[in-house]
């Protein structure tokens, strides 16, 4: 398996080839790539608890938070300060998770 500094084209070049990244610059694009699958992931699950039913200009907190009940995401003994802990939990993972790249740098 490939590791993502051999997948990502080098940040800096010269005339005639590629110079090898050095340590800080692997971290630099590892971390940008990790914050933009973090944002992606994030904008997904933020887009499952919009409800896509109502229009916006009519009902615009149902439009935003409408999906939680909808697609059962909000239990029932929890309050709307639940979202943002769930949100902090997927967050918390997802970094956690991309620590074991930083780990393989020489």
């Amino acid at each position: 398996m490939a590791k993502i500094t051999d997948i990502i084209v080098p940040l800096r070049r010269s005339s005639t080839s590629c110079s090898p990244l050095s340590r800080l610059e692997k971290l630099l694009v590892i971390t940008l790539f990790l914050i933009t699958i973090l944002c992606i992931s994030l904008f997904i699950s933020l887009v499952a608890l919009m409800c896509q039913r109502v229009s916006p200009c009519d009902d615009f907190y149902e439009f935003a938070c409408g999906g939680e009940n909808q697609n059962g995401f909000m239990p029932e003994d929890r309050t709307n300060l639940w979202r943002a802990s769930l949100l902090q939990s997927e967050v918390d993972k997802k970094l956690k998770g991309g620590q074991s790249h930083f780990k393989n740098l020489k």
